[in-house]
């Protein structure tokens, strides 16, 4: 029985991709080399509106991150990860807005859209300066 379930559940546990479609986690690594702590921040959609949530990076230190990048998104240039790096004295968690109009009401430093080639181009390393 436990096992039928674990078969069950494990298109569940595939991520986000569609159509169940298995996923490759890869690490990327996002370096502070500013002299200013950041915020590293992800775009959440909540009732058709959007919002960013983030960490705080001191300088020189790293964050870790494994976004979920479909089997059938490998070797394209579909966009498969955005992040948003924003000044800690400006920044608003959950401040939503029309998610069309995140980057014009966010006060933002960088912002990062990029699909699995271009991780791939910078050995999956964002190095913000």
């Amino acid at each position: 029985m436990r096992k039928l379930m674990i078969l069950f559940l494990l298109p569940l546990m595939a991520g986000t991709c569609k159509d169940y479609q298995p996923c490759v986690y890869s690490d990327v690594t996002f370096i502070n080399e500013s002299a200013d702590t950041v915020i590293y921040a992800y775009k959440y959609t909540k009732n058709g509106r959007c919002y960013l949530d983030g960490w705080k990076i001191a300088p020189q230190e790293e964050y870790r991150t494994n976004p979920p990048i479909c089997k059938e998104e490998i070797d394209d240039n579909t966009k498969v990860l955005e992040i948003f790096v924003a000044d800690p004295a400006l920044f608003i968690n959950h401040n939503m807005v029309h998610c069309d109009s995140v980057l014009q009401k966010y006060p933002l430093l960088k912002h990062y859209n990029l699909s699995e080639n271009e991780l791939r181009a910078v050995d999956f390393k964002l190095r913000y300066k």
